[in-house]
């Protein structure tokens, strides 16, 4: 349940920097610095929505892939749009170093996420 708590906790936050973006930054960001922003959010909202589906597939079939694939997606949203929230306000490119890492966090846990069906749909194949 911690990654259903951790999806909802990414969607709400999602939201509110959405909102943020939309209302107060939209005319102190250039455009180039806008559309990082947005595909930081979009990220974040993105996998917020998998962690709920990762949570509903763990429940139903199992798979230590599968929370392996959710906890790759906790960490690589906190590497991947944490780092550009952060880069993005406070300048600061150290963060820049992180981003990476976060994206490569989040391909993982699709790809964990893709193992843990397969190998279960071939278990149940199996049977």
């Amino acid at each position: 349940m911690l990654l259903a708590t951790m999806g909802a906790v990414f969607g709400f936050t999602g939201i509110i920097a959405g909102a943020f973006a939309a209302w107060v930054l939209r005319d102190s960001l250039s455009p180039d610095k806008l559309a990082t922003l947005e595909m930081a959010i979009r990220f974040q909202m993105y996998h917020a929505l998998a962690l709920i589906g990762v949570t509903w597939l763990r429940e139903r079939i199992g798979a230590a892939a599968i929370r392996a694939a959710g906890w790759c997606f906790v960490t690589g949203v906190f590497l991947f749009s944490g780092s550009r929230y952060v880069l993005l306000l406070t300048n600061d490119r150290w963060f820049t170093g992180l981003i990476p890492f976060g994206g490569f966090l989040l391909l993982a846990g699709w790809m964990l996420l893709f193992w843990g069906t397969l190998t279960t749909a071939r278990r149940e194949k199996g049977r």
